[in-house]
């Protein structure tokens, strides 16, 4: 899966650049805000606020990475225009 597969650059990206760390609080901490559970997460339906900052962290991680994160951040970074309202179980086909 794509954290399995970068993990190396995604850790390194976010321990050493402000930039990346602060964008990645940015993004997540809305979206996991009160989770308990898995499934709380998953059951997240993602708002256009939740889009922008995802948006915004995965053009900062595609600017930043290697040319292999690069290619694996198109898919997050088009997302956007199509995932307002749904669930990140939805987005990620997943069933909870």
């Amino acid at each position: 899966n794509f954290v399995d597969s970068n993990r190396a650059m995604l850790l390194d990206l976010i321990a050493r650049d402000g930039d990346v760390r602060r964008a990645t609080v940015s993004a997540l901490r809305p979206i996991l805000a009160g989770a308990e559970t898995t499934t709380d997460v998953l059951g997240r339906v993602l708002m256009k606020n939740d889009l922008i900052r995802l948006k915004k962290l995965a053009k900062e991680v595609s600017r930043k990475g290697d040319r292999k994160l690069q290619i694996a951040m198109k898919p997050i970074i088009a997302l956007s225009t199509k995932a307002e309202g749904k669930s990140l179980a939805d987005i990620l086909q997943i069933k909870l």
